[in-house]
């Protein structure tokens, strides 16, 4: 079982549940559960806990495939939680570098990933308007560039000749790869994945601070 949605398809068989009946005890609706099992969308945040709850398995191994599901692990290993991890806050403008970025840990400002990811994991603060309804201005956005990219995954590129990085959904059909924005109103509506252009990275976990707080504009950040 290579993704995501094959796992979730495996789990909710061997509970011989329904997506109705899944969807019920997530509290999600029945499309939602059928989004993700076709690779539409991923579950996220409290949606993806609950969801490994139900089906008696991990998180971690629902995300990423790399352990055995929660029913086949000793009591004792199944009530340990993953470690926490804190993340930097990176500038758009930085994000081309990584590397430097990762050598300026101790001067940046920090976020624990509340899922499961790796020590590359970084964060960036969602500006514009390309990628709403699903992402608002200011949102924050955990980005682990370990893990590799599916059919409707959010990922963060680096497009080809250019400094511009961009954040949109990989979307993947015949073969062939597109990054389409959410925005159905935004002037570019799909472009097609160079083989030149690198993907930086992949969403894991997306929070929304409240009040709106634009970090970037910080002095530390800039």
């Amino acid at each position: 079982m290579k993704t995501l949605y094959d796992r979730l398809k495996h789990c909710r068989s061997n509970a011989k549940l329904t997506q109705q009946q899944l969807a019920k005890a997530v509290g999600v609706s029945h499309v939602t559960i059928s989004q993700w099992e076709r690779g539409d969308t991923t579950p996220k945040g409290s949606n993806l806990y609950k969801l490994a709850k139900v089906l008696d398995c991990s998180a971690e191994w629902l995300l990423y495939g790399q352990e055995a599901p929660v029913n086949l692990l000793p009591a004792t290993e199944v009530s340990t939680p993953f470690p926490s991890f804190e993340c930097p806050l990176v500038s758009w403008q930085q994000i081309g570098n990584i590397h430097q970025v990762q050598e300026e840990l101790p001067s940046r400002p920090k976020f624990s990933c509340p899922v499961p990811c790796s020590t590359s994991t970084f964060v960036l603060q969602v500006q514009g308007v390309s990628m709403e309804p699903e992402f608002q201005s200011d949102d924050l956005i955990f980005i682990d560039p370990k893990i590799t990219p599916q059919h409707g995954s959010f990922v963060i590129v680096r497009l080809a000749g250019q400094h511009d990085v961009i954040f949109r959904q990989l979307v993947v059909e015949n073969d062939r790869h597109y990054l389409k924005p959410q925005n159905p109103s935004w002037p570019d509506p799909i472009r097609p994945l160079s083989s030149a252009d690198t993907v930086l990275g992949t969403l894991i976990f997306a929070g929304r601070p409240y009040p709106p707080i634009n970090f970037t504009k910080k002095s530390f950040i800039s």
